[in-house]
């Protein structure tokens, strides 16, 4: 179904959702949203496994965890991460991009948890939409993974870029307000 505004599809989504319908709705560029946010930080921490980034990547869409979990978890379970984050970033030395997404999706029940979730269903085909693009970028313009996760970077930067620019112009008007 085609809506002209995304407030429609909101209410379209929020509507077949509770009829238990699921659906799918468009809100922007995956590559700029959390899909494209979460996968430049699970691709970061690959590069460089260590306590500090396994916990930033424990809390993407693609790892799962929750804040309330991660708080909890016990060194042997962090441990356990990092392992299965190491291996996954052998595989995507090893095989590339395509692997790696496949693997990352078998390895954290992607599939099951996100479908059994509100909203899951679109988050779901945006982590695989990042993915199709990210092996793209690496299969067909040779991407390193620092270069991935560079262009992951920059696609983030040019999203919040107009913000950034208007910052100049709220700090006066924020300051006035505090005074």
């Amino acid at each position: 179904m085609l809506v002209r505004s995304s407030y429609r599809v909101q209410i379209i989504t929020e509507a077949l959702a509770a009829r238990g319908i699921g659906s799918v709705g468009g809100g922007g560029d995956p590559l700029q949203g959390t899909a494209g946010r979460d996968w430049r930080q699970l691709l970061t921490t690959l590069r460089d496994v260590r306590a500090e980034t396994v916990r930033k990547a424990a809390l993407t869409s693609l790892v799962g965890w929750t804040l309330p979990q991660l708080v909890k978890a016990e060194a042997d379970e962090l441990d356990h991460l990092a392992s299965t984050l190491r291996e996954l970033s052998n595989l995507w030395q090893a095989r590339g991009m395509a692997a790696l997404a496949e693997a990352v999706y078998s390895t954290f029940g992607l599939y099951e948890r996100l479908l059994a979730v509100q909203g899951g269903t679109e988050l779901l085909s945006d982590l695989i939409t990042v993915a199709e693009a990210c092996h793209q970028q690496t299969h067909l313009h040779h991407v390193t993974p620092d270069g991935l996760i560079q262009w992951l970077a920059e696609l983030r930067n040019d999203l919040e870029a107009p913000a950034r620019a208007l910052q100049p112009a709220i700090d006066p008007v924020l300051a006035a307000v505090r005074d």
